[in-house]
């Protein structure tokens, strides 16, 4: 008998899947898992689509069919135990749900229905356009859209991604004809993705899916995404927002998908860094210093590319303070090597975290989902555990290097400008914005 390898990580268990594509080019996944529940996520393309009306699109897209009221709908969704969301982002547009697993084909004929006939009737249209454009309005004041908009323009100057949140105005702008019109542009399957998460057989799930989602054939034409611009790093970005009392500091850094030989790397670089609790962001700025409560940094991914984005809200005294402390720390990961404990620290909670998306129908979805978007699959997961085992401090230190020194940033700090920036002027070159 051959006794099987012991990993001190634990075992990884995959869902059983299959995958197909429809005529109609919607890609469609489907796993299992022994839990009578279905949860699905679709995923549209929406990249460079007009923000105004896809904002308003994923809000109305439910409104009404030609088949179902939205009453109707919403009936029908809770005699299943299900729900359908709609939401936009730069990306796609994504829709996500869950049923009863007997009742999935009611929740996707509902789903069905929604992108092979939406309304968009003017009543609702009128109620929620109004119900955004007030969101907008208060969102447009806050510092967390602030920061997020400037960042992003200077990241992509010229660019979709770049592109301004829409304001009120525009959203109040838009009536039932532009909404029908994006959607038959828009929403349609050729490039889409459906993942479905149930205890069906995924042979049966896909065959359910193509029989019920045949009727969506949406025909409009391709919208390819721009190339993103390279980072250009530089100067402080100091943005004027007077009378704020506290700094927005945002650091934009050089990353990698998915699927990219560094990326095991250099996740678990920016758990070090600042991606959970125990990291030495969280020790040195709240733990030591006391400069903020939650700081913290990511990897992010879009469709155009992945950045690393540091993230940190300081009281204006400290400001420059806070951000010395935070380059220094990326000086030293990216040129002392890392202690053995530490990095097995967030090894750990990285493999935790990914075990971790597989314990439940939901966890699955998202997971396969956003693989998806990285020209990913699940078996993704096993490659990429193995590698998160196996990857040494000398690598980390090395990912550190190429993607998180200091020099690699680009920064932008929002805060009344004339608090903060003696103190900004003495860490170098600032630009008032």
């Amino acid at each position: 008998m051959t006794v099987p390898e012991f990993s001190p990580y634990g075992s990884l268990v995959l869902p059983e899947w299959r995958e197909t594509t429809l005529p109609t080019g919607l890609r469609v996944v489907a796993a299992r898992r022994p839990v009578p529940l279905t949860d699905i996520r679709l995923s549209v393309p929406m990249a460079a689509a007009p923000a105004a009306p896809a904002v308003l699109l994923g809000e109305t897209l439910l409104a009404g069919t030609r088949r179902r009221t939205a009453d109707e709908i919403r009936a029908e969704l809770r005699g299943v135990g299900g729900q359908l969301v709609p939401s936009v982002n730069a990306d796609s547009l994504m829709l996500s749900g869950m049923a009863l697993s007997s009742g999935t084909e009611t929740l996707l004929d509902v789903l069905a229905d929604a992108l092979s006939g939406a309304t968009y009737p003017d009543a609702p249209v009128h109620a929620t356009r109004a119900r955004v454009a007030q969101t907008m309005r208060v969102s447009k004041s806050q510092p967390a859209l602030a920061i997020h908009e400037q960042l992003n323009g200077l990241l992509y100057p010229g660019h979709p991604y770049g592109e301004a949140t829409p304001d009120a105005e525009q959203v109040l702008a838009i009536g039932r004809n532009d909404l029908t019109e994006l959607h038959a542009q828009r929403v349609r399957p050729a490039g889409s993705t459906l993942v479905l998460v149930s205890d069906l057989d995924p042979v049966v799930t896909l065959g359910l899916a193509g029989r019920v989602l045949a009727r969506w054939d949406g025909t409009g034409a391709t919208v390819g995404l721009p190339p993103t611009p390279p980072l250009a790093p530089g100067p402080v970005q100091l943005v004027h927002r007077p009378g704020s009392v506290q700094s927005s500091v945002r650091i934009a850094l050089p990353g990698v998908g998915v699927r990219h030989p560094d990326f095991a790397a250099l996740q678990l670089a920016n758990i070090v860094l600042g991606g959970y609790f125990s990291s030495r962001l969280v020790e040195n700025l709240r733990e030591r210093n006391g400069y903020t409560y939650t700081p913290g940094s990511m990897v992010l991914h879009t469709r155009g590319g992945s950045k690393v984005i540091v993230a940190l809200d300081v009281a204006n005294e400290v400001t420059a303070a806070a951000l010395r402390e935070t380059r220094e720390e990326l000086e030293t990961l990216s040129t002392r090597p890392i202690d053995p404990v530490e990095l097995d620290r967030a090894r750990r909670y990285a493999l935790g975290g990914q075990r971790l998306s597989l314990t439940s129908h939901a966890g699955v979805a998202d997971l396969m989902i956003e693989l998806d978007a990285q020209g990913a699959g699940l078996d993704w997961v096993g490659e990429h555990v193995a590698r998160l085992e196996t990857v040494t401090e000398d690598e980390v230190t090395r990912a550190a290097k190429r993607y998180l020194a200091p020099e690699n940033a680009v920064t932008v700090v929002l805060s009344d400008a004339d608090a903060v920036h003696s103190g900004l002027s003495e860490l170098g070159p600032v630009v008032r914005r």
